[in-house]
């Protein structure tokens, strides 16, 4: 299912401002989501038509909405860059309703201080941009609106104070607290000390370039006449990375709240090849989930769905949601199958459905479960992980060796690191994924073998019906495939040889 972002700002005639604010804003977003389409509306009319006198076009929000939905959208995630949730907000609210039958899936997200507690988090990221220093005193130029929602001014403020930032406070232009209220509390605890004015807005724009910074009737020159040694910065919030991070926690809040109402996705380790060796967790799982998911172009290629069937044959009646994962190291390629294996993944969660995807093994361990995972939590989709057994595990157990006893070190390596047997490692080395390496692998291990203080063994195909379990490196066949693990073990007592 396709889908797009949607940045939605009041505006600004600034369009150099709007450059390193607002469309960095949407380039980050972008790369986040995996290069999803961004489009952009301003919610002033005013400032459009100044702009297109100019020669710039920028859409308002039914524009934008409209040119995602012919260009294929079906999923917009639209992203709010106003400060707190006043009238601009709410007329953007009112604007998307008429637009929500032109998607399946139309996300808002809250401003930056949508919630009360939002407050904190932001005076934290300040912190860490501004770096404020205790011999300063700063106010922030918020803009201010006359609707309740002025309120998170207010709550900036006791934030600041909770934080130990007494020294620091907002001033809006168009509401209290204002400029004649932080002149108030500068008289208490500010006389002598420099004050730094920056913008608390997204753009510098007007209200920064002159409101604040300029040289007549300013607040600056307002400090100024009161005697205060000033100091401006006219850089919109939109300017800084950490800030700008803050559009993509609403985005990923947004899209939780939005995504409880789908179905559930699971990762299910189906363990090395047993199917004895499936959890109960994960059988139960597989039993209530009304879908299974299959690392696999056609699903009875898949071996962790035949482990599965083995384990439990009423899974046959469920419908397979096959998901195309190729053995290659073509990052597009890879990419552009997990996306169309996310959008099959997404359409059945959108109808509530609850979906067990099948892993090899434990989805932690290597496993291709993870990067769909980490995509559909992305997007605001519940997912858990149920674990399996690891094949490592089964490998040890299989040989009769410890992965580990005592103080000693454990590696998982996969068969391409280095050398492939990792020997500035000490303990247990365990490789992994050897694949072609595998001829390489083995010449190098039979060498430390015949040296000495080490003891080796393999399994492969561990826990399937043609399982070999080699308890030399030289039983090893040089084609013995993907699915081989070898495990190196310091041993110099010879404890373990003659097992």
């Amino acid at each position: 299912m396709k889908k797009a972002i949607l940045t939605v700002s009041f505006g600004t005639t600034y369009t150099d401002a709007a450059e390193t604010s607002l469309a960095r804003i949407g380039q980050e977003l972008s790369e986040r989501w995996g290069g999803l389409p961004v489009y952009e509306a301003y919610t002033s009319r005013r400032v459009i038509e100044l702009l297109k006198e100019k020669g710039v076009f920028v859409d308002t929000v039914e524009e934008a909405a409209h040119r995602a939905a012919d260009d294929g959208a079906k999923k917009l995630y639209v992203v709010a860059t106003h400060m707190i949730p006043g009238v601009e907000y709410q007329k953007l609210q009112q604007s998307l309703e008429p637009l929500r039958p032109l998607f399946r899936r139309l996300v808002v997200t809250s401003p930056v201080l949508g919630e009360p507690e939002d407050c904190v988090q932001v005076v934290r990221t300040l912190k860490r941009m501004l770096e404020f220093r205790e011999d300063r005193e700063y106010i922030l130029m918020g803009h201010g609106t006359e609707s309740d929602a002025n309120i998170r001014y207010v709550q900036m403020n006791e934030a600041f104070i909770q934080e130990g930032l007494g020294n620091v406070r907002i001033a809006s232009v168009e509401a209290r607290p204002d400029l004649e209220d932080a002149l108030e509390a500068l008289e208490q605890s500010g006389k002598g000390k420099t004050v730094l004015l920056h913008p608390f807005l997204v753009v510098a724009g007007d209200h920064a370039r002159n409101d604040m910074a300029g040289k007549e009737n300013s607040w600056a020159a307002r400090l100024q006449e009161a005697g205060y040694r000033v100091e401006t910065v006219v850089k919109g919030l939109g300017e800084y990375p950490a800030f700008r991070q803050i559009y993509a926690s609403r985005l990923i809040r947004a899209l939780e709240e939005e995504g409880r109402g789908a179905g559930c996705l699971y990762g299910v380790g189906v363990g090395p090849g047993d199917p004895e060796l499936l959890t109960q967790k994960a059988i139960r799982t597989l039993q209530e989930c009304s879908r299974i998911g299959v690392p696999a172009k056609v699903a009875k290629e898949s071996t962790a769905y035949r482990i599965a069937l083995t384990a439990l044959p009423e899974l046959k009646e469920k419908p397979v949601l096959e998901v195309e994962i190729p053995m290659t190291k073509d990052r597009k390629r890879l990419a552009a199958c997990y996306e169309e294996g996310c959008r099959k993944l997404e359409e059945a969660l959108d109808m509530g459905e609850s979906v067990a995807f099948l892993n090899l093994g434990d989805p932690t361990v290597y496993g291709t479960y993870m990067e769909i995972h980490w995509r559909m939590r992305r997007d605001g989709y519940r997912a858990g992980i149920v674990s399996g057994v690891p094949s490592f595990c089964a490998v040890a157990a299989a040989l009769e060796r410890p992965l580990g006893a005592g103080a000693e070190e454990i590696h998982i390596l996969p068969g391409s690191y280095g050398t492939g047997v990792g020997e500035n490692y000490g303990g247990t080395r365990i490789l992994m994924k050897s694949g072609s390496r595998l001829s390489m692998v083995k010449e190098r291990l039979l060498e430390l073998e015949e040296e000495g203080g080490v003891e080796m063994g393999a399994v492969t195909n561990c826990g399937m019906d043609s399982e070999r379990v080699c308890r030399s490196i030289g039983e090893l066949e040089d084609g013995a495939g993907y699915f081989t693990t070898i495990l190196i073990r310091e041993n110099e007592d010879g404890r373990w040889n003659n097992m």
